[in-house]
């Protein structure tokens, strides 16, 4: 009696560290429904699961994330926030390498009047490599308006631009565990449900007991209209046991 006792606290633990302890996993591709049985995040080991999708790394604030794709320390690279165009010369200004000229740019939108009551503009290490790749433009002006940004280079040189979508659509499939038993069962779409997701995000407990994996499908995804947008979304799924 005791050991079976002993056994069911185990499991009871067990069970519990799952949701004290989470082991979050980011889910690569979410657009489309699932296409094979690799798609989405294992979930075998977990029997509540919870599913996270963030439009925005920053809740308060709508931001544009621009890089270098090629860099030309003699170009001229323009950034143009809602109609007002910063310029900045890397001719005349002489920077030494990626992270200077980043920070030139930064500092030529900060300083715009125009500009600057539009976004802030700081530096960022995206790839968390130690070197500063990225410019993070944040709206000052609300968390639900979006700003608008074009890019243009002369030269050799070419930016890139992601930012944060406005709105999306999100399913949750679920892959039934036929581990072993000989039958491969289809992809299902959870309560066949369509969940709007906006600048606040979204993030719920599901029973996955019984799951082998799940996907979000992404759908629907509005942007801000900016000059050939790249809108970014993440989401993460991650074992989430409730405790009585």
């Amino acid at each position: 009696m005791a050991t079976a006792t002993g056994f069911d606290r185990i499991k009871e633990l067990a069970i519990r560290s799952q949701g004290r302890d989470p082991e979050w996993k980011v889910q690569v591709a979410h657009t489309g429904a699932p296409i094979d049985l690799s798609s989405g995040v294992d979930v075998r080991n977990a029997i509540v699961s919870m599913l996270l999708v963030a439009l925005r790394a920053d809740a308060s604030a709508f931001t544009s994330r621009v890089k270098v794709d090629t860099l030309d320390l003699t170009a001229t690279y323009t950034i143009t926030v809602d109609a007002v165009a910063v310029a900045y010369d890397a001719a005349s200004e002489l920077p030494l390498d990626l992270a200077d000229l980043l920070a030139g740019i930064a500092n030529a939108i900060n300083d715009d009047v125009g500009a600057s009551a539009i976004v802030s503009a700081v530096l960022e290490d995206q790839d968390a490599d130690g070197i500063v790749d990225t410019i993070v433009l944040s709206n000052t002006t609300g968390t639900d308006n979006a700003h608008t940004t074009a890019l243009a280079t002369t030269g050799t040189a070419i930016m890139v631009m992601t930012e944060d979508a406005i709105t999306a659509g999100v399913r949750v499939w679920f892959l039934p565990d036929t581990t072993g038993d000989g039958l491969t069962l289809p992809w299902v779409c959870v309560n066949a449900a369509d969940y709007t997701i906006d600048h606040r995000g979204f993030v719920e407990r599901f029973e996955t007991a019984g799951a082998r994996r799940v996907y979000m499908e992404a759908f629907d995804v509005v942007d801000s209209g900016s000059a050939a947008p790249s809108p970014s979304l993440i989401i993460a799924i991650g074992p989430g046991g409730i405790e009585s």
